[in-house]
C-alpha cells in the first residue's frame, strides 16, 4: 500500500536500468499492476529520475488520470512522450508500456490489462535517454520525492526488453492466474 505521502521504493543505480547513452536507446517495457486509490491526481508510477537535470524516463499517471510515458534526452532538453488519454480511474488495473528503442515517439506503446492503447505521441529535440545516476524510483519521483503514488501496487516489473502485444498479453493472463482475477 503506497498512502501517497511517504510511501515509495528506491533502487540503487545500475547501467542495466538506464536504456540510452545519449547517442542511441535500448528497448524496454514496464508493466505495474496498481489500485489507484484517487483520480484526477499526478502519481508515478515508476521512474529513474533524480531531478530536473538527471532524467531519463518514466511511467505515470498524470493530473487528468490519463497513462504517460516520457523518455528525456538531458543534453538536447528533449523529450518524447506517448499519452493514453482514457482515465485509468480506481479500478484494478495492468498498465503498461513498451519502446522499442527507435528513438522516436512512434515507438512507445502504452497498455492497459494485456491491451494496446491508442496513444497520443509528442516529444521535441530528442536524440537519446543519456545514462545518469539517476535511481529507480517506484510510487515516487526525484530525490526530493514528489508525484508519490497512491493505492496499491500489486507487481512492478521493468525488462530491457520491447515486449510484444502477445508477451504483455501474457504478463496479463500470469497476472489473472496467480491473484485470482480476471482483468
Amino acid at each position: 500500500v503506497f498512502n501517497g505521502t511517504t510511501d515509495e521504493g528506491d533502487t540503487p543505480d545500475v547501467a542495466g536500468l538506464s536504456f540510452g547513452d545519449g547517442v542511441s536507446d535500448l528497448p524496454f517495457s514496464i508493466v505495474v499492476l496498481c489500485k489507484p486509490d484517487v483520480n484526477n491526481a499526478l502519481m508515478t508510477l515508476m521512474a529513474k529520475e533524480d531531478s530536473s537535470t538527471a532524467e531519463e524516463w518514466n511511467l505515470r499517471i498524470d493530473a487528468s488520470a490519463d497513462l504517460v510515458l516520457t523518455l528525456t534526452d538531458e543534453s538536447a532538453t528533449g523529450t518524447i512522450t506517448g499519452t493514453f488519454t482514457t482515465t485509468i480511474g480506481t479500478d484494478l488495473v495492468l498498465v503498461g508500456s513498451a519502446y522499442d528503442g527507435s528513438r522516436a515517439a512512434r515507438g512507445l506503446t502504452l497498455y492497459t490489462n494485456g491491451l494496446p492503447r491508442t496513444t497520443t505521441l509528442g516529444g521535441s529535440s530528442y536524440t537519446a535517454m543519456e545514462n545518469t545516476a539517476a535511481l529507480v524510483h517506484l510510487g515516487s519521483r526525484y530525490l526530493t520525492k514528489a508525484q508519490f503514488f497512491d493505492g496499491n501496487i500489486g507487481v512492478a516489473l521493468l525488462t530491457a526488453k520491447h515486449l510484444s502485444r502477445d508477451e504483455m498479453w501474457a504478463v496479463k493472463v500470469a497476472c489473472n492466474a496467480y491473484f485470482a482475477l480476471s482483468l
